[in-house]
């Protein structure tokens, strides 16, 4: 009896450890096929990571291309441009240029033509002004004790020939400093020149020598007898004026 229950709790035992062994080899099984899949799993993730780095990467230096493509299209789209700007610009500058210079052209030969006889007016006034500063002798007339640094300083900045004008300082009149003068001009800017000796040297001047007589001071000056080649400044901006037109007049006396 004993036997018989040792043999059946021994097969038991034996039926028990049966199942454990069973469990455990199943399990076993269990999990390698478990970690065949996770690593199946984790391989195919790797792969696929990579595809995706590698499909980035080439579709990062494609578009990098492209870009560098398109700039260097509008590079030269640019250079291109900026040529054709350039030289759109010299064209039409010089098609403007060519425009401007032949309307001042018809301009110009419209002014001539309708102002030839006004221009020549100039020109001969210019020439004769010209001779007159380079040919008349002036007498510039001054009291003893007077002051002609003005007159000297006029004569020579407005170009008369330095030789030509004569300055005296005197208190009596000298017939000879009238010898081959074509102006005589009586500096009594202050009022200091005695009016006797002035129509002294006026009076006894040739008919064609012209006469000036300055003076700021309102001192007036009047001699009938010369009155028609004599001309007159009050103030010192009036001088070259008047002084050009009397011996441009003078060739009339």
């Amino acid at each position: 009896m004993i036997t018989k229950n040792f043999l059946n709790m021994k097969n038991k035992i034996l039926l028990t450890i049966l199942l454990l062994l069973s469990i455990t080899a199943y399990s076993q099984k269990k999990d390698s096929i478990a970690f065949e899949k996770l690593k199946f799993r984790v391989e195919k993730l790797e792969g696929f990571q990579s595809n995706i780095k590698d499909a980035l990467n080439n579709k990062f230096e494609e578009q990098r291309k492209k870009n560098q493509d398109d700039y260097n299209l509008l590079k030269r789209f640019g250079i291109t441009a900026l040529g054709l700007t350039f030289f759109s610009i010299i064209g039409l500058w010089w098609r403007g240029s060519k425009y401007i210079d032949k309307q001042l052209k018809n301009k110009f030969d419209n002014i001539i033509n309708q102002k030839e006889g006004s221009i020549l007016d100039i020109i001969n006034n210019q020439d004769e002004e010209k001779r007159i500063l380079k040919n008349k002798k002036i007498l510039v007339l001054t009291s003893e004790n007077g002051d002609d640094s003005f007159l000297r300083k006029f004569f020579k900045q407005v170009d008369f020939s330095i030789g030509n004008v004569k300055y005296i300082k005197e208190n009596s009149f000298d017939k000879s400093y009238l010898k081959d003068i074509d102006l005589v001009f009586a500096n009594n800017e202050k009022g200091d020149l005695d009016i006797e000796l002035i129509k002294e040297y006026f009076s006894n001047s040739s008919s064609k020598t012209v006469l000036f007589y300055f003076n700021s001071t309102q001192r007036h000056y009047r001699q009938d007898n010369v009155s028609n080649r004599l001309s007159f400044a009050n103030t010192k901006t009036q001088i070259y004026g008047n002084l050009i037109n009397l011996l441009k007049y003078q060739k009339v006396l």
